[in-house]
């Protein structure tokens, strides 16, 4: 959840859910998006096998399953499909 007016949600740390909770399929496509937009930004690209890992660790996940690389690597796709992330070389950017 997130105020009406909040450009992108908050990305939470999970790690202190309990494991019933911890589920990136609970997390909404929204916050995967602005972590997928964080972890690129801060490393100023990224190549997109990096990006589940870096993403899941925001929410606290220690572990990465190929369930979840899928799911974030859906989210990447639709974010270079909608023009929000381009290709340079071998790494995805932020679109300017």
């Amino acid at each position: 959840m997130w105020v009406k007016d909040q450009e992108e949600p908050t990305i939470r740390d999970r790690s202190d859910l309990p494991v019933s909770s911890r589920k990136l399929e609970f997390v909404a496509p929204e916050e995967i998006e602005a972590a997928i937009k964080k972890v690129i930004e801060n490393a100023m690209g990224m190549s997109a096998s990096d990006i589940p890992q870096a993403s899941c660790k925001l929410f606290g996940f220690r572990a990465v399953s190929e369930e979840m690389r899928q799911m974030i690597s859906r989210v990447v796709n639709s974010m270079v499909r909608k023009g929000k992330l381009v290709q340079q070389g071998d790494f995805l950017v932020i679109a300017d």
